[in-house]
């Protein structure tokens, strides 16, 4: 098998025909997915990458990892049969104390639509089919925020919470908007295997394995862009887009 040193876990929310900052439209995933299975690759979960990031070993080729975060009920009815269909499998991220409910979580940002949660039951028959699930909180706060007791809660009992929902151990995390601290990620650090943030990029055998970089799919909304994800020129086209993204939290600090 050939390896590669870098390997891009793409970052979705949301798969709806309602359109919002936190979806993207379920035709346009199901190209994806096309293309993805029509070029060879094989989607793995995001606890596959341990062993590697652990030893520092590259990483399979023609190989990504999908994540998704929240845990929106448009994964059953849209992702799941798709990821079904091709033989994929994906890492959700759920927010323990909102599933069976909608994500008006206290701090929602108001332009984001209120949208269902995947129930329960959805949970555990997308889980018998091989879709990994991990945490992202119990509330979906701001942890860079918190105090050491709340941090305890939404990081390790949200764990607790989602092993004794599915019987199975829970080794990987996502941060909640992508905030952390060096006391956060203590914390993380001695909870989970893995963790994802929102920091652009691709993983590499060099990366931090609980600040692990991914690909928000909002950038990949063109297609020549998403068939480039193994081209040598995509890191390239990812640093231009970092700088984008600076210079608008700059731009955003001043005002």
């Amino acid at each position: 098998m050939t390896r590669t040193s870098a390997i891009p876990i793409l970052m979705y929310h949301g798969v709806d025909v309602q359109p919002s900052v936190v979806t993207i439209p379920p035709e346009r995933f199901r190209w994806q997915m096309e293309w993805l299975y029509n070029h060879g690759y094989s989607c793995l979960p995001l606890s596959e990458i341990s062993r590697c990031l652990r030893v520092g070993e590259d990483f399979p080729t023609r190989c990504v990892m999908l994540t998704f975060d929240d845990g929106y009920q448009s994964l059953y009815t849209e992702v799941f049969p798709v990821l079904q269909s091709y033989g994929f499998t994906a890492t959700v991220f759920l927010v323990s104390g909102f599933c069976n409910k909608d994500n008006r979580w206290p701090g929602q940002p108001p332009n984001i639509p209120t949208m269902n949660l995947l129930t329960w039951g959805e949970i555990h028959e997308m889980a018998r089919y091989g879709i990994e699930f991990g945490s992202h909180t119990i509330n979906h706060p701001r942890l860079d925020r918190l105090d050491a007791d709340s941090l305890n809660e939404e990081i390790v009992q949200s764990k607790a919470i989602l092993q004794d929902r599915l019987g199975k151990p829970i080794t990987v995390f996502a941060y909640p908007y992508g905030r952390l601290s060096e006391q956060v990620k203590q914390i993380v650090r001695n909870t989970y295997d893995l963790a994802c943030s929102t920091n652009l990029g691709l993983a590499t055998r060099t990366s931090d394995p609980h600040v692990l970089e991914r690909v928000e799919v909002a950038y990949l909304a063109q297609r020549w862009i998403y068939q480039k994800i193994s081209h040598p020129v995509f890191p390239f086209y990812l640093s231009l887009r970092n700088v984008g993204r600076m210079i608008r939290s700059a731009i955003t600090t001043k005002v």
